[in-house]
């Protein structure tokens, strides 16, 4: 059985067009099968710099350097050092001059895949720190550019996703859900009945025309090509409103951030207030809106899951 130093060995000879034994030829093939998207990647790379005759003087290291903080570098490590002469000339190419534009975009667009072929659930941290459990047989593709983060799933996942002011989306068979919280569960394993339940916070589910939002504690399924009534999950709901009595802001602001997945930023000259309300978490919005007329406050909504207070 060939370790995986040959079939690194293998690889790079194959970039660079020299021939192969018939059982290195196997082995090849075996990887290509098993890490396609990698190959791939590498292969584009290679044929988009075949043609180019000019030799240039360029600063290769310095490229190298940029290409290199894109590329899954821990999955192929001694394979990348190999391909290291080939592959910063080919940056410095397709820095200085422009060459291959799509290719460009593979490396400075992060753009990860990961799929579980085991018989139990994987946990993996996507680039941006959330993290998913991957049920078995279950696909991911991770997209982050330009602002946004986007996640194509086949299979069932759950999800907490890393709080930040960029939006974060998933699409899987026909919904797409848009996250407005932080925790959820997406099941698409079939493809005619597939559900998401809501664990913390919220998130917008879109199919076609149909549109809902859903809250800790609901889920909702899609079938026979429409969305049905938000349900409860099995899950334990806790917390839907909360009663403050004469009690520091600082202290409502604390308990709301935990139970709703907000942040609540609180100007200056505001926290000597007290409360007293009952306040329903149902909808963030709401819920600030009121605690501003109980300050007697401005506010404003930085993103859905972000508010300010102030004077």
């Amino acid at each position: 059985m060939r370790t995986m130093e040959c079939v690194d060995d293998i690889l790079a000879r194959q970039l660079v067009g020299e021939a192969l034994a018939a059982d290195e030829q196997q082995s090849l093939d075996k990887y290509i099968q098993e890490h396609n998207n990698e190959f791939a990647k590498m292969e584009s790379l290679m044929n988009d710099l075949e043609g180019a005759e000019r030799i240039f003087s360029v600063d290769t290291a310095a490229a190298w350097q940029k290409v290199e903080a894109r590329l899954e570098v821990e999955k192929k490590p001694t394979l990348l050092r190999r391909l290291y002469p080939v592959l910063a000339v080919a940056a410095s190419l397709l820095l200085l001059f422009g060459i291959g534009t799509m290719v460009y975009n593979q490396f400075f667009t992060t753009d990860v895949t990961f799929a579980n072929a085991t018989q139990t659930i994987k946990t993996i941290t996507l680039p941006d720190g959330s993290t998913v459990k991957l049920s078995p047989n279950a696909e991911l593709a991770y997209t982050e550019s330009d602002g946004t983060r986007n996640v194509e799933l086949k299979g069932k996942a759950f999800f907490d996703v890393k709080h930040q002011d960029e939006p974060f989306a998933v699409e899987t068979g026909e919904l797409k859900v848009e996250v407005l919280g932080t925790s959820f569960t997406i099941n698409s394993e079939k493809a005619a009945n597939q559900e998401v339940t809501v664990a913390t916070g919220r998130v917008r589910v879109t199919s076609g025309n149909d549109d809902v939002v859903l809250t800790k504690g609901e889920r909702v399924s899609y079938e026979a090509g429409k969305l049905s009534d938000v349900k409860k999950s099995d899950a334990k709901v806790t917390n839907v409103s909360l009663v403050f009595e004469n009690t520091p802001i600082t202290t409502v602001i604390a308990q709301l951030e935990s139970e709703m997945d907000v942040k609540i930023d609180l100007g200056e000259g505001l926290d000597n207030n007290k409360i007293a309300t009952r306040l329903s978490l149902s909808n963030p919005s709401n819920v600030v809106k009121e605690l501003s007329l109980l300050c007697n406050c401005k506010y404003d909504s930085i993103s859905p899951l972000h508010f300010k207070m102030y004077r």
